[in-house]
């Protein structure tokens, strides 16, 4: 099952860098390795409660049609509907691992800051608009995800921390002059004729990131 987890990771990093030949070789291994895993299921999770053995099957029989899914997706560069499959991945290790302690590796973990939490809004906004943009949701879903963007932008610059996960002090005004010039990029996007440069702006909030988790970086 650790094998299936890490073969999840490695299939969604790889589609990220568009290398969707790896991505499929880690989708066919991991359905090699849960075809392994069903037939071992044990009859008692880690911490010795009894393990639903016909639940255990459903789920995997539910992943492993969603991973032959996401191979045609992958296919025909389609975009990858990440979240549920993480569901899905998520449901099969709870089988053996309590959900309390497993949850984090799939969503945002319970104790963070508003910071912290603004910061991830503003990520998954921009990948919601760039899936707005891909599956030709119109332009309305599109400018959705950018006002709640600059939204979570506002709200980044109130509650800036002083010092980043490292203990490194920040520069709050060189921080704040990073997302007014995103803010700029932004403005007036979504309007007739002018579609936002998604790749650009992913780029400039990574750059957000970074000026927290690797300052040194920066110089």
């Amino acid at each position: 099952m650790h094998k299936v987890f890490d073969s999840y990771n490695h299939a969604r990093i790889s589609y990220t860098l568009n290398k969707y030949e790896i991505t499929d070789i880690h989708l066919r291994d991991m359905k090699a390795f849960i075809a392994l895993a069903q037939k071992r299921i044990p009859e008692r999770d880690r911490h010795g409660d009894r393990i639903d053995q016909a639940l255990f099957a459903g789920r995997v029989a539910r992943l492993q049609t969603a991973i032959s899914d996401l191979r045609d997706a992958v296919k025909y560069k389609e975009p990858l509907l990440t979240e549920l499959f993480a569901r899905d991945i998520f449901n099969i290790c709870v089988a053996c691992h309590k959900e309390m302690k497993f949850d984090h590796l799939f969503r945002i973990p319970q104790q963070m800051t508003l910071f912290g939490e603004y910061m991830h809004m503003v990520s998954e906004h921009v990948d919601l608009a760039r899936i707005s943009k891909e599956q030709g949701k119109g332009p309305e879903a599109l400018k959705k995800h950018l006002q709640l963007i600059n939204y979570y932008l506002d709200l980044l610059k109130t509650s800036l921390p002083d010092a980043g996960p490292s203990g490194v002090i920040l520069d709050k005004a060189a921080f704040n002059r990073r997302i007014q010039e995103i803010q700029e990029r932004l403005r007036g996007h979504g309007k007739p004729g002018r579609e936002p440069d998604l790749a650009h702006v992913r780029e400039d909030i990574n750059g957000l990131c970074v000026a927290c988790h690797e300052p040194e970086r920066l110089k």
